[in-house]
Formats: C-alpha cells, sequence, structure tokens
C-alpha cells in the first residue's frame, strides 16, 4: 500500500498539483494488487487527497504514469477534481 501511495504522490508533484488539491485516480494493475488496495482503500484516498478511486482497464493510454507496486507495476492517471 505505501508503494501505491507514494508513486500517486509522486505522479501528483510531477503533474505539478498543490498539496491540497484533491484528485481522481484512475488504475490499471493486476489482481494481486486490486485486492491488496481494495482493504485500504479509505486510507489511500485519505493520504493522497483522492475523491474518487476507481480501477480499468486501460487501452493505450499515453498520458497514464507508471508506478512499482512491490513486484508488479500499476499504471495511473490522476486528474485534478
Amino acid at each position: 500500500m505505501r508503494d501505491l501511495i507514494r508513486g500517486i504522490q509522486s505522479l501528483r508533484k510531477d503533474s505539478g498539483f498543490e498539496v491540497t488539491d484533491r484528485i481522481n485516480v484512475k488504475a490499471e494493475g493486476p489482481q494481486e494488487v486490486r485486492l491488496a488496495a481494495s482493504s485500504f482503500i479509505d486510507y489511500l484516498c485519505g493520504e493522497t487527497l483522492t475523491e474518487s478511486f476507481k480501477w480499468t482497464d486501460f487501452t493505450d493510454i499515453e498520458d497514464a504514469g507508471e508506478i512499482s507496486v512491490g513486484d508488479f507495476n500499476v499504471r495511473i492517471i490522476i486528474e485534478k477534481k
């Protein structure tokens, strides 16, 4: 979970968002990460100021950032709320 939070926070910073900006997150990743994240979704959203977190399947979206979560890669798109 910490890797996912750290990755989202890094993408926020790289996107130039303010520390207080609320965001929406779309993510694509393996089932193992999805299951682990579902147990801590409220914590993840609170730590990253995420209003909406949605798992989805991307089809070649270029502006998705990629982060490492343990042995897995997760693609993330964040948008300012």
